[in-house]
């Protein structure tokens, strides 16, 4: 019966190890009409403590940033993004709540909010 009641702790325990992957719906803002754009737009997945931003095309020197709703950023860099290469970056430290993610790519930024839980 111990046997049992430790087995059922653990698995009942480790359930909450696995998160589940959350979409970050990304709108697309105009902020230089003049520049180059990206065709294909990015992905970007909260699944847990890391973020996993995906894109179809190449693109050099965009800016990453996440805030929260007041508006002080938490996480920032300066990243090249790779097709079929997922960019990770872990957003463990930060505290529960809402954010939001900015993707800048030259006259294109990309904005999407997401909760941590």
């Amino acid at each position: 019966m111990k046997t049992v009641i430790v087995t059922f702790a653990f698995l009942f325990s480790s359930l909450s190890l696995f998160a589940e992957e959350e979409k970050i719906i990304l709108n697309k803002a105009e902020l230089n009409r003049d520049q180059r754009s990206i065709i294909y737009e990015p992905i970007a997945i909260h699944d847990g403590n890391l973020l996993y931003i995906y894109v179809a095309q190449l693109i050099e020197n965009c800016q990453i940033t996440v805030t929260d709703t007041n508006g002080q950023i938490v996480f920032t860099e300066t990243a090249t993004l790779v097709p079929e290469q997922p960019y990770i970056f872990s957003i463990d430290t930060i505290n529960k709540g809402r954010y939001w993610l900015e993707i800048i790519e030259g006259g294109n930024s990309y904005r999407g909010s997401f909760e941590t839980i």
